[in-house]
């Protein structure tokens, strides 16, 4: 048996390091591996060294693991680190380990835009900062400068999807608190 490469998140996930999860969405886990079998999953959430356990699942058909699927809901927002082992009637007790950290995100909350009450010159940049109480997973943030310039930040697929007629600016691909951006009017 052999994994050729990491039990993977089922769920698109968001985030600078992919990992982004919503809290809104059952969590699922799938297998891919290119040979051997599983027959048994022990999935445990290892985080801040708790180790709770989550279960242990008979996999129908040792087989065809790759098909199937584990499903979790977590409640909070939260980082966390799970331990995922397998095994089969071959390894003779023997597990094979995986971990995997991700972080569950709600919704995006509590947005507040200061523009520190600056006044500048017509062809001089505005700063503006932006504030979260939470950021979401997958956000994408649309800011109407009010002067005809219309952008779109944050998780480009979700903007393509959502608002495709407004442009979308590379230079922000992900949400964070707090977050600077500088606009000149002309």
């Amino acid at each position: 048996m052999g994994l050729d490469e990491e039990t993977h998140l089922g769920l698109p996930a968001f985030g600078p390091q992919s990992n982004q999860l919503p809290l809104d969405r059952k969590i699922t886990l799938f297998f891919k591996y290119t040979k051997g079998t599983i027959e048994q999953i022990r999935v445990t959430n290892i985080t801040n060294s708790s180790n709770i356990d989550l279960g242990t699942f008979q996999v129908p058909d040792k087989w065809n693991a790759n098909e199937h699927r584990l499903h979790f809901n977590f409640s909070y927002e939260a980082f966390y680190n799970i331990s995922v082992e397998v095994t089969n009637s071959e390894m003779n007790g023997a597990w094979v380990k995986v971990e995997k950290m991700f972080q569950i995100v709600g919704k995006v909350i509590n947005v507040k835009i200061d523009d520190f009450k600056l006044v500048v010159g017509k062809e001089e940049p505005k700063m503006f900062e932006f504030k979260f109480e939470s950021t979401g997973a997958g956000t994408c943030m649309i800011v109407d400068y009010k002067d005809g310039f219309k952008r779109a930040y944050g998780d480009e697929k979700y903007c393509a999807e959502w608002k495709p007629s407004i442009t979308y600016d590379p230079a922000v691909e992900f949400i964070s608190s707090p977050m600077i951006l500088n606009h000149t009017y002309w």
